[in-house]
Formats: structure tokens, sequence, C-alpha cells
């Protein structure tokens, strides 16, 4: 590509196979980007700027509005095992909180949309084995000083 076009990619994107993507909404600059060091994508985890000091104002570079999608989201409890209406529900409520759009859950596939990175998590533990609780996917919004925007899966013990 040329440097004009690089300065100007449509619906830029980013995937890790089996694990999840991200695609920046709009036109995107990546000239110059070591995209190596600025993106991570592991299991259920995103990770954009690790190093905030590092991270442009909002609306530039790739602190901009973003469709996150993570691969093999699927419930582990029985009661989202059969109803999966509930468990996107549960899902779309989380990505609310956290201050996200929810997009889609479909065949094990989770996306929503963020306005920008900065601090926003969905980080992965486990935390009681009660039959009452969630689990699975706990988004909620989070400051974080080492890194402008960071995306993992947690579960959650409240009740529904």
């Amino acid at each position: 590509m040329t440097s004009e076009e690089l300065a100007q990619v449509s619906n830029f994107s980013i995937t890790a196979p089996n694990l999840g993507s991200v695609r920046w909404l709009g036109k995107t600059d990546v000239r110059g980007l070591d995209l190596d060091s600025i993106v991570n994508i592991e299991n259920r985890n995103v990770t954009v700027y690790p190093k905030k000091e590092q991270a442009p104002p909002r609306g530039q570079g790739l602190n901009k509005p973003a469709v996150i999608s993570f691969y093999n989201v699927y419930p582990k409890k029985q009661k989202y095992k059969t109803d999966l209406s509930r468990y996107k529900n549960y899902l779309k409520r989380k990505c609310e909180e956290m201050g996200g759009e929810f997009l889609d859950y479909k065949e094990g596939e989770c996306s929503f949309q963020v306005e920008h990175f900065s601090g926003y998590s969905l980080s992965d533990s486990s935390h009681s084995d009660s039959i009452d609780s969630d689990e699975d996917l706990n988004l909620f919004g989070m400051q974080d000083n080492d890194s402008v925007g960071s995306f993992s899966a947690e579960e959650d013990n409240e009740d529904m």
C-alpha cells in the first residue's frame, strides 16, 4: 500500500485466529504504527496501547471507536446452555455496565463496540463454584495505570 493509502485505511482490523479481533470504525491512519507492540489479542483478552504514555489522545491513532469480538465464548453453567437468550441478555447488560455497546452474541462470538481505549476490562478468573452464580464474562469499566485499553474474560458471582 502507498503511504497515502495507509493514511486512511477503512475499517482497519486485526484478527488473532480462534481468539478475537478488533475493527476500528471509519478511516484509520496506520502509518508508522508498531502494531505488534500496540495491540495484543489473547484468549478473551485485547490490550491496546499497553504503555499508557504511548497512547494518543482520544479519537487519534487506534484510540478511537472500535468493535471488539471474542471468539469461543460459551456459557459454562447449564442454565445458560439451555437458554442462550438468557446468556445473551446477561452479556448485553454487562457490556452496558462497562460503557460499551453490546452488538451480538452468536455461535460463540461476542461482539461489542467501544468509543475509545481507556481502561476497560473483561478479566479471566474463577471465583466460585456456586450453582447460583453467574459466570463466564464479567464486563466492567476499570481504570488501569499500566495500559490504555484492556479487555479480558472473568467469571461473575452475582445472581440473576
